[in-house]
C-alpha cells in the first residue's frame, strides 16, 4: 500500500500474535519492569505501541512485556501508513477532572504531516494543559530504543536530510500554586529511590 492512501481499519489482537523485537538494545531492569506494571495497574494504558505491517514491534516492547506479565491478553491494532496521527482516546479520563494541586505526567513525542514538517505535537499538548489550568513545571528526556533506526536512517536522511529520532519528551504538569507543594507532598524523597539500578554514584546514566 503506498503513501497517501487512507486506512481506518482496526482488529483485536493477542499480545501472543505480536512479535518482540530480539535486537532491542534496551534490556530493562527489575525496577523499571515493576514502575511500568504498577503504572498500568493504576492508571491502565494510556499510550499505544509500534508495529510493522507484520506484527514485528518496533517501539514499545517493554510496555508490552510487562503488560502480558500482568495477565492481559487483548491488544487493539489499528493500521495506518503513518500519514495519520493515532491518538489513544480513554473514554475513562477526563482532563478537566484532574484535581488541584496534583501532578500529571505524560510522555509525548513529535509527529510529522505529509510534507515531513514536525507538526508542534509538543507544544500543542502543553498549551491543551495550560487551558485546563495546568502548567508545564518539570520536563526532561526519555531515550528511547535505537531499535531498527540505524538501518533506516540511511534513507532518510540521505534523500531528506531527516534526523533520525531517539528520544520523546517528558511533561510533568501541575495544577495549583508552586509554593503549596511542600504542604499537599510533605515526604522527602531519597536521591537513592530516583536513581537507576546499579548506580551507586548518583551520576546520570
Amino acid at each position: 500500500m503506498g503513501r497517501g492512501a487512507r486506512v481506518s481499519s482496526s482488529t483485536i489482537k493477542k499480545l501472543s500474535d505480536l512479535k518482540p523485537d530480539t535486537r532491542n538494545a534496551n534490556r530493562g531492569t527489575k525496577r523499571g519492569s515493576e514502575m511500568i506494571q504498577a503504572s498500568l495497574k493504576e492508571y491502565g494504558a494510556g499510550r499505544s505501541i509500534l508495529l510493522d505491517k507484520h506484527g514485528n514491534i518496533i517501539a514499545g516492547n517493554k510496555t508490552a512485556e510487562n503488560f502480558g506479565a500482568l495477565g492481559h491478553e487483548d491488544v487493539l491494532v489499528v493500521q495506518t501508513n503513518g500519514d495519520q496521527l493515532v491518538a489513544v482516546q480513554r473514554m475513562d479520563l477526563d482532563l478537566a477532572l484532574l484535581k488541584p494541586e496534583r501532578f500529571a505526567c505524560f510522555v509525548v513525542g513529535d509527529v510529522r504531516d505529509r510534507k515531513g514538517f514536525y507538526r508542534g505535537f509538543v507544544a500543542d499538548t502543553i498549551r491543551a494543559f495550560e487551558d485546563c489550568g495546568a502548567h508545564l513545571y518539570n520536563e526532561a528526556i526519555l531515550v528511547t530504543a535505537v531499535g531498527s533506526l540505524p538501518i533506516r536512517i540511511g534513507t532518510q536522511f540521505g534523500r531528506y536530510r531527516k534526523l533520525g529520532k531517539t528520544h520523546q519528551n517528558v511533561l510533568v504538569f501541575y495544577n495549583g500554586e508552586p509554593k503549596n507543594i511542600r504542604a499537599h507532598f510533605p515526604e522527602d524523597v531519597p536521591i537513592r529511590d530516583m536513581m537507576a539500578e546499579g548506580d551507586t554514584d548518583g551520576s546520570a546514566s
